[in-house]
């Protein structure tokens, strides 16, 4: 898995910097914000490091398959843009009917209420008679 493959590339240092730091007496938040920043650092490369290893010094070196899996790649992430578009899309669409309907709501809940003083301004005052609500 994605997360064993992160702790056989870190380095022993630091997974003992926790306990190093706790010892030390410093916050845990600062604490996690140190290990992650460094568990970064060892497992991510940096976007120059990135390019110089896929476009600068392996013209040639580049398997088909690599190729095909970054080109499954991408269209995997262009896809996803797609629908996280389509889905914004009906989110705002969405919304908008809501505030819609809400307004509506709000008119006919006015309305309702102005017929019910309405009736019960016009029901006979009888006592023990209760008005009906609707």
């Amino acid at each position: 898995t994605a997360e064993a493959m992160v702790h056989k590339e870190l380095k022993k240092h630091v997974w003992d910097l926790p306990v190093e730091s706790y010892k030390s007496g410093e916050g845990y938040k600062r604490i996690s914000k140190t290990l992650e920043h460094q568990m970064m650092c060892e497992v991510m490369p940096t976007i120059s490091e990135a390019e110089v290893g896929s476009n600068g010094g392996g013209q040639g070196s580049g398997s088909p398959h690599q190729s095909d899996s970054e080109g499954h790649f991408e269209s995997l992430m262009v896809s996803m843009l797609e629908e996280r578009d389509r889905l914004l899309d009906t989110l705002r669409e969405t919304q908008e009917n809501l505030g819609l309907t809400q307004g509506k709501l709000h008119e006919v809940s006015h309305e309702r209420d102005a017929l019910q003083r309405q009736l019960n301004s016009a029901l006979p005052q009888v006592s023990g008679y209760h008005t009906v609500l609707f």
